[in-house]
């Protein structure tokens, strides 16, 4: 009996064990790519001289990078009172064919301080999300949402002094 119940616990321990293997493994594997991405990005950060071509670079090594289907970079305009975030020409599809409406409308893309996103990040500087775009009709780019199949938005302010310089979807 007592070696049937070692057996049994045993046999239990394994499934465990080499689930918390696989799982601190695929967290080493998370932060290795995240420092790969960041070292990336810093490295070409430090080669350009073009906000503009690095925000677009940086949108599309991060979305392949993390599997998002779309991405977006917003830059700050204006002056206080007047302050808007524009699109800079940095969005990116994975899958461009069906992306194309998404990039065109991105890139041309305005909002000022508001309640929704990305806009709101004007207000509050706090990476925000943004679930069911796809049964969300209210979305400015719904449309283009459901084109690509995206089915939330992330968006994260970029800071500079503590202040919203823009904010990258």
């Amino acid at each position: 009996m007592a070696a049937s119940l070692m057996h049994a616990i045993k046999h239990e321990a394994t499934p465990h064990c080499q689930t918390i293997d696989t799982v601190m493994h695929d967290s080493r594997d998370r932060q290795m790519r995240a420092l790969m991405l960041i070292e990336q990005v810093a490295s070409i950060a430090n080669r350009s001289s073009d906000p503009s071509t690095l925000l677009k670079i940086i949108v599309e090594i991060t979305c392949i990078d993390m599997g998002f289907v779309a991405g977006n970079a917003l830059v700050r305009e204006g002056s206080e009172g007047e302050v808007e975030l524009n699109g800079c020409g940095a969005a990116f599809a994975s899958d461009a064919e069906a992306g194309a409406g998404f990039i065109e409308v991105s890139n041309r893309f305005s909002t000022w301080a508001c309640a929704t996103l990305p806009g709101r990040l004007l207000l509050d500087a706090v990476p925000s999300t943004l679930t069911n775009l796809q049964s969300r009709t209210n979305f400015s780019r719904h449309r283009e949402a459901q084109a690509i199949g995206a089915q939330s938005m992330v968006a994260t302010p970029i800071l500079i002094d503590g202040n919203v310089a823009g904010v990258l979807e």
